[in-house]
């Protein structure tokens, strides 16, 4: 978790003056460990990402779009048809 200093808290409003989420906003949402989403980034299965400086930013609107694209719809099977 980044420490609630100045410096964080500078770079979280520039976040959102751009429309971004941090990294670890990412990682507290999905419950991802720091290794869980550089994997991801890596295989290209994981929200879309800007490198800036040694930070990843997370675009919200493809994060949102992400994030939807995994919906899963529940289906309902008949009893009788489970039988």
């Amino acid at each position: 978790m980044l420490p609630n200093t100045p410096e964080t808290e500078r770079i979280r409003a520039l976040a959102e003056s751009l429309e971004c989420a941090l990294e670890e906003d990412v990682r507290s949402l999905a419950g991802w460990t720091p290794g869980t989403a550089k994997t991801h980034r890596k295989r290209g299965d994981g929200p879309p990402y800007i490198r800036f400086g040694r930070a990843y930013l997370y675009p919200k609107k493809g994060l949102a779009e992400w994030l939807h694209a995994r919906v899963k719809e529940r289906t309902t099977v008949p009893a009788r048809s489970m039988l």
